[in-house]
């Protein structure tokens, strides 16, 4: 996958973190949520965590690659993929270049989407009640997409968003782990 995760969290790889696709199937709840496997703790991928994947960073491979290792599933939120599909239609009616959807369509393959639930909105306005009280602001997408998967999962993200409200969503169950964004620049913003 050009740009994707490198070694064990490529390919085969995802395959052996996340097993079948029927084998993740079989663990999904009310609503499509995915239960961990064994007990370990699903991992999230935040949009900007994937938009470092594709710009081809080492550093955020390798973080993909440790955190894999005992992990449950590979997750992204439903609105992760809004927001790379509305990217990769701007990238196709700008240029002409289908190349963003092929990647998606590439990601979508070794990943489990999970809905926007009630329990996530529940849970995400708690959340920013709670930051805002102490001054924070905090972007709606950017806090429904930590909170969406149920049981909550490890987030990887670039994204300083979920730096700043770690506490407030380790609270919750939500371990934030920030990968500093490569010296090319930031994820882009949706």
């Amino acid at each position: 996958m050009e740009g994707g995760p490198q070694g064990r969290a490529s390919h085969r790889g995802v395959q052996e973190v996340r097993g079948s696709r029927g084998d993740r199937e079989d663990r999904q709840g009310a609503e499509g949520e995915v239960r961990p496997q064994g007990g370990n703790l699903n991992l999230l991928l935040d949009t900007s965590f994937l938009l470092e994947l594709r710009r081809g960073s080492p550093k955020a491979a390798e973080f993909l690659r440790r955190a894999a290792e005992g992990a449950g599933d590979l997750l992204i939120s439903v609105l992760t993929e809004y927001e790379l599909l509305v990217g990769a239609y701007h990238v196709l009616r700008a240029r002409g270049d289908s190349g963003e959807l092929v990647w998606l369509q590439r990601i979508l393959r070794w990943v489990s989407v999970v809905p926007l639930t009630r329990r996530a909105v529940d849970l995400a306005a708690r959340v920013r009640a709670r930051a805002e009280e102490g001054g924070v602001g905090v972007p709606d997408l950017d806090l429904l997409i930590a909170c969406s998967p149920d049981p909550p999962a490890r987030l990887l993200t670039c994204d300083s968003d979920h730096q700043r409200i770690s506490d407030l969503l380790a609270g919750e169950g939500i371990e934030v782990v920030f990968v500093e964004p490569s010296a090319r620049g930031t994820p882009r913003r949706s």
